[in-house]
């Protein structure tokens, strides 16, 4: 009697273990699926792997308004407080940030109302460090106040220093209306040949359209060809892939979204990410942001100043036929101004970060 129950449990637990077997197989397929959708259709992680040009703007609806005004909430903290989202750090480090009006043009640009007709003294490109703030505070905006000059915005938040000046350039209004002065800004982390190698054959793209302007002119010769292809396969690499493919799944932010939390409550440890400040800068501690301090200590031959000279140096040859004056605005981290109060944590083991790159440049 009990041996035939025994085997009638073994009996049982065989088909009982391959349905969860089965069952915890199918849950992992469905999470592993929906996590690489978000990845495309919220993180966008497939968007920087195209080597194309950026997208057009969309076209303009007749009815539109000039100008739009919405008001933007008063906010505190920023973006690494943002990351952390511990009440109990985002109380020490976070600062108030005051709610504003908002204008932006037809383009999505945020800009105080100016005539589109009437010649453009000077338009700004670059990224977050051009139109961080409120409108009052953007880099235009405060140029235009010390100038008295009309000062138009075309930089972009999150999309780095080199699409917003290529979208601007490459627009029908910049070619019919080119402005006296091109300021363009970009930061000390964003100074690599790498990104610039990239977006050189742009800027011979651009000379040779300048070229078939002017009789007589020869075209510009191209010794560095537009990549082949439309997928940027050095991106698929495994250090880029070891960052890219975490930060954008789903899964994985929302483990660390209680990772940060455990991790501080139990050893009273900030997110591996973000570093804070050894003593007070200025009126309070501050964070600071670890891969900018990577960017920091890249070596000469990855920050290839001489190439990035050369782009630049060509892009000014465009804008002159176009009697354009270029002006370059280069930003240092905030890592950089304040090294002095970075932990010693911060470059790993090494004996000091390099000097800034932006005397060589």
């Amino acid at each position: 009697m009990k041996r035939s129950l025994s085997e009638q449990e073994t009996n049982v637990s065989g088909p009982q273990l391959r349905y969860f077997v089965w069952g915890f197989f199918i849950l992992g397929m469905l999470l592993l699926i929906a996590d690489w959708y978000l990845r495309f259709a919220r993180y966008a992680w497939h968007e920087p792997l195209l080597i194309q040009p950026p997208r057009a703007a969309p076209a303009l609806v007749a009815d539109r308004p000039p100008f739009a005004t919405n008001r933007v909430a008063s906010t505190v903290g920023g973006d690494l407080t943002a990351l952390l989202a511990i009440p109990a750090v985002v109380d020490r480090f976070a600062e108030a940030r005051p709610g504003f009006d908002r204008i932006t043009d037809r383009e999505g640009y945020m800009n105080r109302p100016y005539d589109r007709d009437a010649p453009i003294d000077a338009v700004v490109v670059g990224d977050s460090f051009m139109v961080a703030g409120s409108l009052d505070t953007q880099f235009a905006s405060q140029l235009a106040d010390v100038t008295g000059k009309i000062i138009v915005n075309r930089a972009r938040m999150g999309r780095g220093p080199l699409l917003p000046l290529f979208r601007y350039l490459e627009s029908e209004w910049f070619q019919q209306q080119p402005p006296r002065y091109l300021v363009w800004g970009f930061a000390e982390r964003e100074i690599g040949g790498e990104f610039f190698e990239r977006s050189r054959w742009r800027v011979r793209r651009l000379m040779e359209a300048v070229a078939t302007e002017v009789d007589g002119a020869e075209p510009v010769a191209r010794d560095v060809e537009r990549p082949r292809g439309r997928v940027d396969w050095s991106r698929l690499g495994p250090e880029r892939l070891q960052r890219s493919l975490p930060d954008s799944s789903f899964w994985a932010q929302s483990s660390q979204w209680g990772w940060n939390r455990l991790r501080y409550w139990v050893f009273c440890q900030l997110h591996p990410w973000i570093l804070a400040s050894t003593r007070d800068v200025i009126d309070g501690p501050m964070l600071f942001y670890s891969y900018h301090i990577e960017t920091l200590a890249w070596t000469e031959e990855e920050r290839n100043a001489p190439l990035v000279a050369d782009v630049i140096a060509e892009l000014n040859d465009f804008l002159v036929q176009r009697d354009v004056t270029l002006i370059v605005l280069t930003v240092p981290e905030k890592e950089q101004v304040y090294r002095a109060y970075l932990p010693q944590a911060a470059w790993s083991g090494a004996e000091a970060l390099p000097p800034s790159v932006l005397w060589d440049l």
